[in-house]
């Protein structure tokens, strides 16, 4: 206050400030109604309280905008984000439609993704600012997704049945818009008589849209995402016969072996798809591939590890899959190491610890080692000969043997296997014949 002003001045002064007090409440009025505004233009979303309302909600259309999709990102999470809730609540899940619904919602953000490439922007490089954020948003969900489906069918058949035999041709009419594309291609040839195995197809879609780049070039989210699409695949094929011939028919059989193989699809001068080694180049001039999983410091050593998973689960249930398999003596050394290798060399031929040589035999794998031998003709009769003649082999060398991952090698090492699962069984018979008459 002006202390020399007058009083018709210090009237005015009193006036300006009740004006400003009666304008107080008006503003803070305008404030909360551009707060009403903006909340009126968020959607809101339902409230769910249970299970039952989180897969009602994930049956409704999916919505790309980013509000939602975090949405859709916490319901998932919250209800099927761990083991632990998809062990307890799986057949529910089921029962009430929630793996179709995960699934329609993959389908969906392929279709998205697939029209993007169409328009000439590729989802995974060439966008910026706003469509790059949606479009990391969309891959979380997706990721979030794929670790629900992996978690959902591990130790639980009729959910892994579910997975691979989802038709989103049929399924997705009421959940997809009619911008989404129909059939979801995912560049592997097939027969013309093979089956259009729907559920598969979206899985594997995740697996081999980096079909043409390294292990180094793929981005780490998208590489995430390719891990758990691989932990969905190693899962509902085990002990699933018919998700094994869906992927061996699909062309997924040749994918996992070229991938573990290091091999990346280029394309030659008249457009052609081809094939070539993505390793370096040894000192030798020769291509230094590798004949076990990479060590634990590659971020993508747990994609190989279920990569080979995959492979030794199919092989198990789809002959076709283990004489694929067999045809290649890297990809066996390999199924060899993911299984555990062999530890004891020196007791895989009778002068060492059984115990410590070798792990049970899985099934699979097993499968893949009789059709090698029935391919070189080694099977059958002729096994305690051939035994014989490598444990000379062994002990001619003092219990080393060739670093050189030959053939002869190989079949030695493969008989020891078989003949060691074989002595295994005996040992485990006659330790049961033993409890028994002893009771």
């Amino acid at each position: 206050m002006n202390l020399f002003a007058s009083p018709d001045n210090d009237s005015d002064d009193e006036s300006e400030s009740e004006t400003d007090v009666q304008n107080l409440p008006s503003q803070q009025q305008q404030q909360q109604q551009q707060q009403q505004q903006q909340q009126q233009s968020i959607p809101s979303h339902p409230i769910i309280k249970d299970l039952s309302d989180a897969i009602k909600f994930l049956s409704q259309p999916l919505s790309l905008d980013g509000y939602n999709l975090n949405h859709v990102e916490y319901v998932i999470s919250m209800y099927m984000g761990s083991m632990a809730q998809c062990r307890i609540h799986g057949k529910e899940i089921n029962r009430l439609g929630g793996i179709d619904h995960l699934m329609t919602i993959l389908y969906t953000l392929i279709g998205y993704w697939k029209l993007k490439e169409q328009s000439g922007k590729n989802a995974s490089g060439s966008l910026e600012g706003s469509e790059q954020d949606t479009y990391e948003l969309e891959l979380q969900v997706a990721n979030v997704i794929l670790g629900a489906l992996r978690d959902l069918s591990c130790g639980n058949a009729l959910n892994r049945i579910q997975i691979g035999q989802y038709d989103y041709q049929i399924q997705s009419k009421e959940t997809c818009g009619n911008d989404v594309p129909v059939v979801i291609s995912t560049d592997i040839s097939t027969s013309a008589n093979a089956r259009i195995y729907n559920g598969i197809r979206i899985t594997s879609f995740f697996i081999t849209r980096h079909a043409h780049q390294t292990w180094e070039e793929i981005p780490k989210a998208e590489l995430k995402s390719m891990t758990n699409a691989l932990g969905v695949a190693r899962n509902i094929t085990h002990s699933t016969p018919y998700n094994c011939k869906a992927l061996h028919e699909t062309g997924m059989t040749s994918v996992f072996i070229d991938r573990l193989l290091g091999k990346v699809q280029s394309a030659d001068q008249n457009g052609n798809a081809t094939l070539s080694l993505s390793f370096a180049k040894s000192h030798l001039g020769e291509i230094a591939s590798c004949r076990s999983l990479p060590d634990s410091s590659k971020p993508w050593r747990e994609a190989c590890y279920r990569l080979a998973g995959t492979l030794i689960n199919m092989a198990e249930k789809c002959r076709d899959a283990a004489i694929e398999c067999a045809g290649d003596e890297d990809i066996i050394w390999i199924l060899i190491d993911s299984w555990g290798g062999v530890k004891d060399w020196n007791a895989l031929f009778d002068t060492g610890d059984l115990k410590k040589a070798i792990p049970v035999l899985h099934l699979g794998l097993f499968a893949v080692l009789t059709e090698k031998l029935r391919m070189e003709g080694e099977e059958g009769d002729c096994r305690e000969q051939v035994m014989n003649e490598a444990r000379l082999r062994v002990r001619s060398k003092n219990g080393h043997v060739d670093e050189i991952h030959s053939k002869r090698m190989l079949l030695d090492v493969i008989h020891g296997i078989l003949e060691n699962e074989k002595r295994r069984k005996l040992r485990a018979q006659e330790r049961e014949n033993s409890r028994k008459a002893n009771r």
